[in-house]
């Protein structure tokens, strides 16, 4: 494997998909399960994320940016939807530090819309 930069990973209800990239944006790895956010408790997600990163071969200290449920309101943490319009690198700016976790793991926010009223979820962002 590649020098791996960060993981992203995409939790949504019924799934957990998880990628390991390199710098260049190259996927070193990936792995994919059904530990969806429907069938964990708030209590298993930390640990959930911990085994699926060691499964892989990686240390808990490579940056991981999560879109999904796991930023709804009943997620892990919460990350507020931003203002449309609003520029892409503020996803990454507004991002909400997970400060259970026991490394480096951010949530992506979702966008709305005032009118006509109308949300993009942290999953379709």
């Amino acid at each position: 494997m590649g020098d791996v930069s960060f993981i992203a990973v995409d939790w949504g209800t019924s799934s957990f998909r998880l990628w390991a990239l390199e710098a260049d944006g190259t996927i070193a790895v990936a792995s994919d399960g059904p530990s969806g956010m429907a069938h964990l408790k708030g209590s298993d997600i930390g640990s959930v994320l911990d085994g699926s990163i060691a499964n892989i071969g990686l240390d808990a200290d490579v940056p991981v940016a999560i879109c999904g449920m796991t930023g709804a309101a009943q997620g892990w943490c919460e990350a507020p939807y931003l203002q449309t319009p609003t520029p892409l690198h503020s996803l990454g700016r507004e991002a909400v530090t997970v400060r259970e976790s026991t490394g480096d793991v951010r949530i992506l926010p979702g966008t709305k819309q005032m009118s006509p009223a109308n949300v993009m979820r942290g999953e379709e962002t």
